[in-house]
């Protein structure tokens, strides 16, 4: 009894003295020590891959794409596993020993191919606030190409000639390379025989950014086998400036025409941030010269009037908010009177005006109402029709009204160059200049920067193309892309104009449908790069005479009747996309809610590897049955 009592009087002792006073050498609001890691997926034939540092995630990244930023634990060695998705379980591919030091950040670039996975890790040591240093670390992570590859920078700016950089191994990571910061530089990249495989536009070389370009497998419409994608510690995106292509083949999906042409015009801006464009089909072609001095800003206005409360009642009536053209009426009733129901009603409308409740410094609350950019005004118009009889007072919805406003920041107009001819509008989209063209002035450098935008001519890219047959890819440029149909060899009677939009480094297909005057036309973007652990399926509905229908994509051993669709109520132009886990396959089509076959079956053997694309046409003249059409993806 005794020895209890002693040793729990220690444990007491033991806890007081331990709680008197502070450990000079510790500070328990310290910091933690960390590091950082992430992931870029270069691995070609790979789905999404999933990466663990020891039993710490790190992410999913697709091939080309890069996982977010992980804070681990520094100076640690650990097993850092990569798997994928297989049958709903994770399937472990590598195993690698990754350390990183304290404060640095480690970028790991998985390459090579699912089969033989390979790992190139590159650490950004911890800036140096007193050091202002410019690098570049290259990655050769480019599976096409399993032979060193050399580096070659150009710096136009001040005229320097192309040198090399460094060659770098397969599967390999250069030193950081101190370079000097320019205005225009051109990176490029040979191969062992002196070939040019890869060539980026113009770009900027800012100083104190040191990131890292890592030559990968292109899987768009190139020129070259393998693309950069440029990486800093913000995050990865492709190389900047790189010279992208797009490209487009056109389905004629028209049951009830025999033959059409397609032709196909670009809508350019050689510095998208500065100035973009927008043409409608019939915007001429030419081409503008552009300097942007001052962006228009918007006016913003707030209520003479403070409420108590946001649940105050103003009152009711008749707001109606004017831009330019664009005028929209608001009936405010009992249900939305108060100054939370007025914001409420304004910001869920097509008015051109954002509205928000702010609180003064004595506890009130006012309307602030600011114009919306890119609209046809920077200044927006408010009158009433007050319930109380009286539009213009400082009483009930009137309050509301631009009379009983002040002017919190006041219009300012933009001013700019067209082609050496000053100009100024009261909003940064320019309409007037130009017919059927908007101009989007997005930025004023602060060093006037001259942006070249382009209207090309027509240029021919499906000829006599017969309902169901698929043209030819073709290439194009990105972006802002207006696409005109005609019957066959006429030209000027377009029955089909529409601008549509093209992705950087995409296949795509145009999909032209309708019957009679009726037509429409979608843009769906197209898997070419096979992925070595699935099938893909794409299904395309371009029969106009069903607007509603069922698909199923079903295994062998299962039927209509016990299984729900793989894809319900799919209307014309949309394209559905499916992985397939190995087995054989049937497509069957019915009526939206029906389990009444109007289309296929068809059989497909699904296999890794390997790409479907599908296609639902009216038959010939329209109507069913509807054709369940394979063409090549």
């Amino acid at each position: 009894m005794n020895r209890i009592f002693v040793s729990a009087f220690l444990v007491v002792t033991v806890a007081l003295i331990s709680g008197c006073g502070d450990d000079p050498g510790f500070d328990k609001f310290a910091p933690s020590p960390s590091a950082s890691i992430k992931v870029i997926n270069a691995v070609s034939d790979s789905p999404p891959l999933y990466t663990e540092f020891g039993t710490q995630t790190i992410g999913n990244a697709a091939f080309g794409e890069a996982s977010d930023i992980t804070s681990i634990i520094p100076d640690l060695a650990r097993t850092t596993t990569v798997s994928y998705i297989k049958d709903n379980r994770l399937e472990n591919i590598a195993d690698f020993l990754v350390t990183v030091p304290l404060n640095g950040l480690k970028t790991l670039f998985l390459t090579g191919t699912m089969d033989n996975l390979q790992l190139v890790e590159v650490l950004a040591p911890p800036p140096d606030p007193a050091v202002i240093e410019t690098t570049l670390t290259l990655v050769h992570a480019a599976s096409a190409y399993d032979q060193a590859i050399t580096f070659f920078l150009e710096d136009i700016a001040n005229n320097e000639a192309r040198k090399i950089l460094e060659t770098v191994q397969p599967g390999s990571a250069s030193t950081a390379i101190v370079i000097t910061p320019s205005e225009k530089s051109i990176l490029s990249a040979e191969d062992e025989d002196g070939n040019r495989v890869y060539t980026s536009r113009e770009f900027i070389i800012t100083e104190g950014v040191s990131p890292t370009i890592a030559l990968i497998d292109s899987f768009g419409p190139s020129e070259s086998p393998v693309t950069g994608i440029y990486n800093v510690n913000a995050g990865t995106t492709a190389f900047p400036d790189t010279t992208f292509n797009a490209s487009v083949r056109v389905l004629n999906a028209i049951p009830d025409r025999t033959s059409i042409d397609v032709y196909q015009r670009s809508v350019t801006s050689s510095n998208p941030p500065i100035v973009s464009l927008l043409a409608e089909p019939t915007a001429k072609t030419g081409t503008f010269e552009v300097t942007v001095e001052r962006l228009a800003v918007s006016e913003t206005y707030q209520t003479l009037a403070a409420f108590e409360s946001g649940t105050a009642e103003v009152g009711t009536g008749t707001l109606t908010i004017t831009n330019g053209t664009n005028s929209v009426e608001l009936t405010i009733d009992s249900a939305n009177a108060t100054a939370e129901g007025i914001v409420s009603a304004i910001s869920g409308s097509e008015a051109d005006i954002a509205a928000v409740l702010i609180e003064d410094s004595e506890g009130l609350f006012r309307l602030l109402l600011s114009t919306l950019d890119f609209k046809q005004s920077n200044q927006t118009e408010i009158s009433v029709s007050d319930d109380d009889g009286n539009n213009a007072d400082a009483a009930g919805l009137s309050q509301i009204s631009s009379t009983q406003l002040e002017i919190v920041t006041e219009a300012l107009s933009a001013q700019f160059t067209v082609n050496g001819a000053s100009e100024e509008a009261s909003s940064n989209a320019v309409t007037e200049l130009v017919e059927d063209v908007t101009f989007f002035l997005i930025s004023a450098p602060t060093d006037p920067t001259t942006v070249t935008l382009e209207i090309t001519p027509q240029i021919l890219i499906a000829e006599d193309l017969l309902f169901g047959d698929i043209s030819e890819y073709r290439s194009s440029a990105t972006g802002n892309v207006i696409f005109t149909a005609t019957d066959a060899d006429n030209l000027e009677t377009p029955i089909y104009s529409e601008a549509l939009n093209l992705a950087d480094n995409r296949y795509h297909m145009l999909a032209i449908t309708g019957l009679g005057a009726d037509l429409d036309a979608a843009i769906a973007n197209e898997e070419k790069r096979p992925v070595k652990t699935l099938s893909s399926l794409a299904i395309l509905h371009a029969a106009p005479s069903t607007p509603l229908l069922d698909v199923y994509v079903l295994p062998s051993s299962t039927t209509i009747s016990d299984s729900d669709p793989t894809g319900n109520n799919i209307v014309p132009l949309l394209t559905g996309q499916f992985g397939l886990l190995p087995d054989t396959f049937t497509i069957s089509v019915t009526e939206s809610s029906s389990e009444t076959v109007i289309g296929g079956p068809l059989t497909i053997d699904a296999v890794p590897y390997s790409l479907f694309k599908i296609v639902l046409l009216d038959a010939p003249g329209g109507g069913a049955p509807i054709q369940v059409l394979t063409v090549a993806p």
